[in-house]
């Protein structure tokens, strides 16, 4: 008991010294947000003169940061900087000045440290007009697209061509046939026209309308396989021909030093 009472005796100085301590801290914190207080409100009440008559908020305000010592914070997508303001103050507190101003165009300020927030009303937002509709406009739809299938055939044999090119006029839109001869191609509806085209035969085209399934028969271009090709010493007919033909002119080699054919067709031809 003894040894309790002696040490509950030893803590009693340090129990004071903290609550003095904390009692410090409370007070200086206190007097430090009075002072401010006091700075804020004489920053408010100072008097000022300003004659304005239909000039910008921005040019006003900028005019009172010069003549009250004070800076102005805000967002230019939120305050209209651009509204034209009319006032006439002499010697009128700061406080009264900003009310005047800044009131019909619901805005509000605060001030902390010589520096003025101004922010939307929250009123000015809840009474703000619903924007306008705007104008109706027709819409243009885009044409929608109809699939179109169908089977490319020779004219004569009835079977099915390979590889035929098939284009959607004045496109780039386009498809080739199957082994089958078959094919699928997506057409606007309307006015499409399909162009049929195949090596050694005539090109075709169709006209799509309502059509969604098409059986095209292509003629043999028999100008172009009746063409004669030179091979060699001798002559074949074009159709005959399986091979890559190319031809070389022997009045440009008669100058050349050449002592056999291989020679002469050096340089002309692949």
């Amino acid at each position: 008991m003894q040894f309790f009472l002696k040490n509950k005796q030893s803590y009693w100085p340090v129990l004071m010294r903290l609550s003095f301590q904390q009692i410090l801290l409370i007070g200086f914190i206190t007097a430090a947000a009075y002072a401010r207080e006091s700075e804020g409100q004489g920053i408010l009440q100072q008097q000022i003169s300003i004659r304005a008559d239909n000039v910008p908020l921005q040019q006003v305000l900028t005019e009172i940061e010069s003549k009250a010592k004070v800076r102005f914070a805000y967002s230019r997508s939120l305050i209209p900087v651009a509204e034209s303001v009319q006032i006439v103050a002499e010697k009128e507190a700061l406080a009264s000045v900003l009310n005047r101003i800044l009131s019909p165009l619901h805005i509000e300020y605060l001030l902390t440290n010589r520096q003025i927030l101004l922010k939307r009303s929250k009123t000015a937002s809840l009474s703000a007009p619903a924007p306008e509709p705007s104008t109706p406009f027709s819409v243009i739809s885009a044409p929608e697209d109809i699939t179109v299938t169908g089977t490319v055939i020779d004219e004569k044999s009835g079977e099915g061509l390979p590889g035929v090119s098939i284009l959607l006029k004045n496109t780039s839109r386009g498809t080739t046939t199957d082994q089958n001869g078959s094919f699928r191609l997506d057409v606007p509806t309307g006015d499409a026209t399909l162009v049929f085209s195949y090596v050694g035969y005539l090109a075709k085209e169709i006209a799509v309308g309502n059509q969604t399934t098409l059986r095209v028969s292509l003629s043999p271009d028999t100008k172009a396989l009746e063409e004669v090709v030179v091979v060699g010493y001798g002559t074949q007919s074009k159709r005959n021909v399986t091979g890559s033909v190319a031809k070389v002119d022997l009045k440009r080699t008669e100058t050349l030093p050449n002592t056999n054919v291989t020679q002469a067709l050096r340089g002309t031809v692949a």
